[in-house]
């Protein structure tokens, strides 16, 4: 008993050992496997290595350039969410123009490979073996290329400025996860075809899977005619690449339209009221984050005084100073006694102009009810809206003004209501209501407009006076706005230029699988009687059917989208300088770049379909 009992024993730790071996050479043999076909299919793992690359870094690098100019764009115009919208579009856009890429080169390569894999099927192999196979080759690829796009996405992150590190390591990882999920994807497909195919219909396939339809009527093939049958030979490829063209071109057409529209005048002019060309203000630079950035302190011993005034109003280059005053406001809830922080109180700088914003009631009075202030509200502000507050004409609040030495509780009364959403003030009221309250001098900018550069000087010896007050011009401000401006626009110049490298790269990949897959073909059209000229011809009108096809289609689809996209953020709150513009000069660039791409694409098919003699190309 105990005999057979040891046999038992012995039987099943050498089916157990032999079972380990058989693995082990399972593995060994998938492997070998799959390293002959990445070296037989060197040029596309280069291709997808190159994709997957570049879009982790370009991942990385987006998220945190837009995370900085989420800062920098709050900082000019004082609102952020539609930078999040363009983040999460641009990410999106990202994500499919890499799994479209991805997916079409790892389809061609498993198609190509099609007869292999059924070979292997017919000797043995089962679905879990080829897929083991592909599977192989993904992590091969991934281990490749993961670990240098990290290593340069976190140099960029340091590189780049602003104290965002932490932001920069969790947008790395999430970047290069997606990017694992996007080549997983990617890879789906081949996995179901090759496990799903048949061996005997994989054997019947010719080695030119895709061949020319057999047309019923007879007809004359021209270079051109054949171009075109040859392009359109397999729809879904054709369809996939001209999608892809398309969409990094609506992608650009969007982002330039936008770029191109932008107003910066109209962007300065907004922060110089009444179309001045000097600001001179109160110091903010003086201010420190223990004075909550009031300027009380200042304004108990201001330097713009009545005498100043005076002085660059008797200058002869100036025409009109508009004085602009604020007070600190806090909106008091009389049955809960709960204060609301409303910012301040300001001043209406020209009543005229003003009035015409008035959507419901009138200005307020220039002479004052007892202990009560009229004010108008802008019901389109930031500062109202986070506020919650919700009034109508005729409402009465309560509200504590400081006026430098004291506190004082005062009873606003709501005579008008404006909806400026470019405006981050909520309540306004006549000037006089604000000197007749306060201890203190409550002007905060002085507009001064000239119309001439001779005061410049005169203004700055002003400034060198007292450290008090601060300068700002027109033009400087300008010229600011325009650096700001061009600097963004180079970056997302660089960066649409990498995504669209994406769309080109699938479709160089498309048209050189063709030439490699009819090089036999082409030998037997010139055998017949075709020059090389028409040979070549027929490649450079192909080539162009793909590109061309993808421009037209970003101008039918990108021109409106441009001009929606640029409606849309007008309509925004403090997006005001949008005003859209047809980017002439991006699409004089964009078709001279195709130009070049065609030219440069033509030029390597035809060195590689005339590199061998006719004879070799037949044979091979």
């Amino acid at each position: 008993m105990r005999q057979l009992e040891m046999t038992a024993k012995i039987e099943c730790f050498s089916n157990r050992r032999e079972s380990s071996i058989v693995k082990s050479l399972e593995k060994s043999t998938i492997k070998l496997i799959s390293k002959n076909n990445m070296v037989q299919n060197s040029l596309k793992n280069r291709l997808v290595s190159v994709i997957i690359f570049a879009a982790t870094c370009l991942l990385s690098f987006t998220m945190i350039f837009l995370c900085n100019t989420y800062f920098d764009m709050h900082s000019i115009s004082g609102t952020t969410s539609q930078v999040l919208v363009v983040m999460f579009t641009i990410v999106l856009v990202i994500s499919i123009a890499t799994g479209v890429s991805i997916r079409s080169i790892v389809y061609i390569s498993a198609v190509e490979k099609i007869n292999d894999y059924a070979r292997l099927k017919m000797i043995g192999a089962t679905k879990e073996q080829l897929k083991n196979i592909i599977t192989y080759e993904k992590h091969t690829l991934l281990k490749r290329c993961l670990p240098p796009a990290v290593i340069l996405s976190i140099i960029i992150g340091i590189i780049l400025p602003g104290k965002f590190y932490g932001i920069s390591c969790i947008t790395i990882f999430i970047s290069v996860g997606f990017i694992i999920v996007l080549v997983t994807g990617a890879y789906e497909k081949p996995v179901r075809v090759l496990s799903v195919v048949s061996p005997i219909e994989a054997v019947r396939c010719t080695e030119n899977l895709r061949m020319l339809r057999k047309d019923k009527k007879r007809e004359f093939l021209s270079p051109f005619k054949l171009a075109i049958k040859y392009a359109t030979s397999v729809p879904k490829q054709f369809i996939r690449s001209i999608l892809s063209l398309t969409l990094s071109g609506v992608l650009m057409f969007s982002i330039f339209s936008v770029m191109q529209s932008i107003d910066v005048e109209e962007l300065a002019s907004y922060t110089f009221h009444e179309n001045s060309d000097y600001i001179l203000s109160l110091n903010s630079d003086l201010l420190s984050e223990e004075d909550n950035y009031s300027y009380n302190e200042l304004m108990k011993n201001s330097p713009l005084t009545n005498e100043l005034f005076q002085k660059i109003q008797n200058m002869s280059e100036v025409k009109e100073i508009y004085r602009l005053k604020i007070l600190d406001c806090e909106i008091v809830n009389e049955n809960t006694e709960e204060v609301t922080d409303i910012e301040g109180i300001e001043s209406i700088i020209n009543e005229k102009e003003f009035a015409n914003q008035l959507i419901e009631g009138t200005m307020p009075q220039k002479k004052a009810e007892t202990d009560t202030m009229p004010i108008v509200i802008n019901l389109a502000s930031d500062a109202y809206i986070d506020s919650q507050l919700s009034l109508q004409v005729g409402d009465s609040i309560l509200a504590k003004i400081d006026t430098g030495n004291r506190i004082q509780e005062t009873h606003l009364k709501v005579s008008g209501i404006i909806n400026d959403p470019n405006s981050t003030n909520a309540i306004y009221t006549n000037e006089g209501y604000l000197e007749q309250i306060t201890d203190m001098n409550p002007d905060v900018n002085w507009y001064i407009c000239t119309g001439k550069s001779d005061i410049e000087q005169k203004l700055y010896d002003i400034v060198a006076t007292d450290n008090r007050i601060s300068l700002s011009s027109k033009k400087d401000t300008i010229q600011q706005y325009s650096d700001y401006f061009y600097n963004f626009t180079m970056a997302i110049m660089a960066f649409v230029f990498i995504i669209s490298i994406f769309s080109f790269l699938n479709t160089f990949n498309l048209c050189v699988s063709n030439i490699v897959e009819r090089k036999k073909e082409y030998a037997m059209l010139e055998a017949i009687g075709m020059t090389p000229k028409q040979l070549k011809k027929m490649q450079s009108v192909e080539c162009s059917l793909y590109l061309f096809s993808g421009f037209i289609g970003s101008c039918i689809l990108g021109i409106p989208v441009g001009i929606i996209l640029c409606n849309k953020i007008a309509e925004l709150s403090g997006i005001f300088y949008i005003h859209y513009k047809f980017p002439v000069y991006f699409l004089i660039f964009y078709l001279g770049f195709l130009l070049i791409i065609r030219l440069a694409m033509t030029k390597y098919q035809n060195s590689i379909i005339f590199k061998n003699s006719i004879i070799n190309r037949i044979r091979e």
